[in-house]
């Protein structure tokens, strides 16, 4: 379901609470007389894809690798991927230096290079792995890893998939981790998601700072996160020092 704010041009892909939050954090920043039909705001990749045709410049907040949407268009905003910096700092202040293996696909790809740059540069030994659901049992067998950092792609990687991730991870005493709200609902242990009102303050920023004449970059990584962890299960995995 797609619907816009009364009077603000504020597209948001559904009434969900993420979204909701998002809203709010853009209203924070903009005030309903500052918006104007010079720029259209969209929630969600869906009311991305839908607005996604208009001539006018395109604002995007709370999208998932929004680079499948910024070609030559005016298109700028702020993704749900957080940035890698600030998921590696998450990592090393709640798991310590271990064995990283991320599992991505063709979509999450790119960002999963840039997680690989940071935790690289953050001393963690890591390694990627293209999810192939027919042989990912396999893949995993030969690779050397402490913790398996899920990217989200739910098109592609389901709830089912995550839960056999997260039984293969118990059973050989491995960390289950990722950017998702599923993760800890599938059984994982640790689960990075951005702060959805920041989310919504940056956005308001952007296009503010867009309106005032700066140069804006197209894509926008959060810098605030949330971070949930199932300390039940960090108990059998023998983390007994999660702060």
């Amino acid at each position: 379901m797609l619907f816009s704010f009364f009077l603000v041009p504020v597209t948001v892909s559904s009434p969900i609470p993420p979204y909701l939050e998002v809203y709010g954090g853009i209203k924070e920043v903009l005030k309903d007389a500052e918006l104007s039909d010079d720029g259209i705001i969209a929630v969600g990749s869906n009311a991305l894809l839908k607005l996604s045709a208009r001539k006018e410049p395109l604002f995007y907040s709370l999208v998932l690798y929004p680079e499948r949407f910024v070609g030559e268009r005016k298109i700028y905003g702020v993704s749900f991927e957080p940035s890698p910096d600030a998921v590696s700092r998450e990592l090393k202040k709640t798991l310590g230096v271990k064995k990283i293996l991320i599992l991505q696909t063709g979509n999450s790809k790119r960002y999963g290079n840039e997680l690989l740059s940071s935790m690289k540069k953050n001393g963690f030994p890591v390694d990627t792995l293209n999810f192939k659901p027919s042989f990912l049992a396999a893949a995993l067998e030969k690779k050397d890893f402490e913790v398996l950092f899920v990217l989200p792609d739910p098109e592609v990687i389901t709830t089912l998939h995550l839960q056999w991730l997260s039984l293969y991870c118990l059973k050989r005493g491995k960390i289950l981790v990722g950017i998702s709200k599923r993760i800890i609902k599938a059984g994982g242990f640790m689960e990075i998601t951005p702060h959805y009102r920041e989310v919504g303050r940056l956005t308001g920023e952007i296009y503010h700072r867009w309106k005032n004449g700066e140069r804006i970059k197209r894509i926008y990584r959060p810098e605030k996160v949330e971070v949930r962890i199932n300390r039940k299960l960090g108990k059998l995995l023998g983390l007994n020092h999660v702060p």
